[in-house]
């Protein structure tokens, strides 16, 4: 779990800290897909602690749940809380933005996911799949991304996931034997790996500008193929940025 802010943008601002967490199920899913490698490694349910943590010293009051309804996602809240606050979309397999963003059923599930993140009402938020790596490293991207931050610190933010407990052993990561971090990324998807490296292509081809600015990409893609409100995207950036 972590906080996705702090990153710098491109016009030199930065992404507010304490506002979005990202991270892993917290409520014990036992899915045999999902989540059962962290309980055989540990546990994934919140205890006193850490519901304390969430609910006194974070104060996070959204929830974002990427899991599908076979991975035990249900409407009530990790941490406690309003199920009001819960944005759910079954089964949306966000981490298919990495090898087909035009999925119908992917941009419905973002647009339904930048309303939520839109209303300040909703924050501070936590939003998870269930090892908190591919899905959420996939929305971790359009959020910071629509931002400003970088295409660079966009992939280490989702590479940072390969070093936790839950994704080590798990996800197939590609090989650093050097200081030349070029093509470190996953160039094309496959049926199991994420390809960060082609689906910022691919937006850049199909939604960017002359200046192959990642940032105009991804907004135009939220407005243009998702149906986000450029309103709702305004709203995510006076939140996140100020």
């Amino acid at each position: 779990m972590r906080d996705i802010g702090g990153w710098e943008t491109k016009n030199g601002m930065h992404v507010k800290y304490g506002l979005i967490y990202r991270g892993a199920a917290l409520d014990g899913s036992e899915h045999p897909s999902g989540a059962q490698y962290i309980l055989e490694r540990g546990t994934s349910r919140l205890d006193e602690m850490g519901l304390k943590v969430f609910n006194e010293y974070l104060n996070i009051k959204g929830e974002i749940d990427l899991r599908g309804v076979s991975e035990d996602q249900h409407n009530t809240p990790t941490f406690g809380g309003e199920s009001k606050y819960i944005c759910q979309v079954p089964d949306a397999a966000v981490s298919i933005l990495w090898s087909n963003l035009e999925n119908t059923t992917l941009k419905n599930a973002i647009k339904e996911y930048f309303t939520f993140l839109s209303n300040e009402d909703n924050y501070p938020i936590y939003f998870h799949c269930n090892g908190g790596a591919d899905r959420t490293g996939a929305l971790a991207f359009l959020i910071n991304g629509v931002l400003g931050v970088s295409y660079e610190d966009l992939a280490i933010d989702y590479e940072l996931t390969s070093y936790s407990f839950a994704a080590g052993g798990i996800r197939k990561r590609s090989d650093i034997n050097s200081d030349d971090t070029d093509n470190i990324y996953f160039e094309e998807p496959t049926d199991k790996d994420p390809a960060i490296a082609y689906c910022v292509k691919t937006l850049l081809e199909r939604y960017g500008n002359s200046k192959n600015d990642l940032q105009y990409a991804i907004e135009n893609y939220l407005i243009s193929s998702c149906g986000v409100e450029a309103v709702e995207i305004d709203n995510l950036k006076r939140i996140m940025l100020g």
